[in-house]
């Protein structure tokens, strides 16, 4: 066996940072001396993993770390996600790619560490229509705010509720105490309006008829719902979030 296969099968740990081309990888041996200390292409990547005897990978959960985690595990690789907050105090040096790949492969070691579960590829499905749909949700409520807020310039109001828009943008349009402007201005939030609250309406029966959401939510773990969010907005799980949402958004 050569000098450097027999450094890869002393590996017991590795952290690796990830980015769209360049992969640094840090590992350790059982006596948590440096093994390794590479930087890697997308390529090199997979096939050094490819030819590594299982071992602990440890990496930050951002974007695109679960397809990773994913890959790497059907290599036959045990990967651990964490929160890039509770990996920031082992940061050692001024951050760079080597300094945050050291970091990641000290704070997997750490007994205390809470470790983000990886995703299915299904649970990662639904976790989208519920970025969709709270996409389109927002983007209607503001449109209604606003149309709120600049018919109250010209003395016109509504009750509240998104059910009474439709009908006080039509009330609008017969008014004429409205500039040529304004008139024109309101037509083209109420068709902003119309394909907002089309597009939602759209995509909600995907929730209730989709074979895979369906297939995710049975599966989901103990507070995914709150495992979604801090992935998505790069906060940990375990961390209170003022503005979370529940799996129940799929229901």
């Amino acid at each position: 066996m050569s000098v450097k296969e027999t450094i890869m099968h002393q590996l017991v740990r590795i952290g690796m940072d990830t980015s769209k081309k360049v992969f640094q990888l840090h590992g350790v041996d059982a006596e948590e001396r440096v093994a390794l200390s590479r930087k890697l292409s997308r390529h090199q990547m997979i096939r050094f993993f490819e030819k590594l005897p299982p071992t602990v990978i440890g990496i930050e959960a951002c974007g695109a770390s679960h397809h990773w985690a994913r890959t790497l595990g059907a290599l036959g690789h045990e990967v651990r996600l964490m929160a890039p907050q509770l990996v920031k105090p082992y940061v050692r040096r001024s951050k760079n790619d080597a300094a945050d790949a050291e970091a990641l492969c000290e704070a997997m070691s750490r007994p205390t560490m809470r470790f983000v579960p990886v995703k299915t590829v299904e649970q990662q499905a639904a976790l989208m229509l519920v970025g969709m749909r709270e996409r389109l949700v927002g983007r209607r409520t503001q449109l209604a705010n606003s149309i709120r807020g600049y018919a109250a310039e010209f003395g016109l109001t509504a009750p509240l509720g998104l059910s009474r828009v439709e009908p006080f943008l039509r009330q609008i349009a017969s008014e004429d105490i409205l500039p040529s402007l304004a008139r024109e201005m309101f037509a083209q939030m109420a068709e902003e309006y119309g394909s907002a609250e089309f597009c939602e309406k759209s995509i909600k029966p995907l929730s209730d008829s989709g074979s895979e959401i369906k297939a995710a939510k049975s599966n989901w773990p103990d507070g995914f719902d709150r495992m979604s969010l801090a992935t998505r907005k790069g906060t940990a799980p375990c961390e209170n979030n003022a503005s979370s949402f529940s799996a129940t958004a799929l229901s």
